[in-house]
C-alpha cells in the first residue's frame, strides 16, 4: 500500500470502482483530466445497481477538498434522496456499503 502522501485521486477511484463492480454496480467514469464543457460539480463516478439504484461518487486524494460546485451537487443529491459518497480512501466506500446493507464489515 502506498503512503498516504503518494496516493492520487486516480488510485482512489480505481479501488472504489473495483469494489463497486465486485458488489454488482455498473460504473461509469465522468472524471476528466482537462477542462471540458461538462457541468461543474458532476462527480467522478456514476454507479448503477439493479436493485439499489444510482450512487454518485466523488473521489479525492487524501488531502483533497470538494469545490463549491461539487459541494452543491452533494447537497442536492442528499436533498433528493439519491446516494452520494465523497471518499478519499477505500474504507469510506466500504463503510457506506456496509451502512446500506450491501456488504458486511468484518470486525
Amino acid at each position: 500500500m502506498k503512503p498516504e502522501s503518494l496516493i492520487r485521486e486516480s488510485d482512489v477511484q480505481y479501488g472504489v470502482k473495483a469494489l463497486l463492480s465486485a458488489v454488482g454496480f455498473d460504473c461509469y467514469s465522468l472524471s476528466q483530466g482537462r477542462t471540458t464543457r461538462q457541468s461543474a460539480g458532476l462527480p467522478d463516478l456514476i454507479a448503477l445497481h439493479p436493485s439499489r439504484g444510482v450512487l454518485f461518487v466523488e473521489c479525492k486524494r487524501p488531502d483533497g477538498r470538494r469545490s463549491a460546485a461539487q459541494s452543491l451537487f452533494a447537497t442536492r443529491c442528499i436533498r433528493a434522496g439519491v446516494g452520494y459518497v465523497c471518499c478519499s480512501k477505500l474504507e469510506t466506500m466500504q463503510a457506506y456499503l456496509a451502512s446500506q446493507g450491501i456488504i458486511a464489515m468484518q470486525l
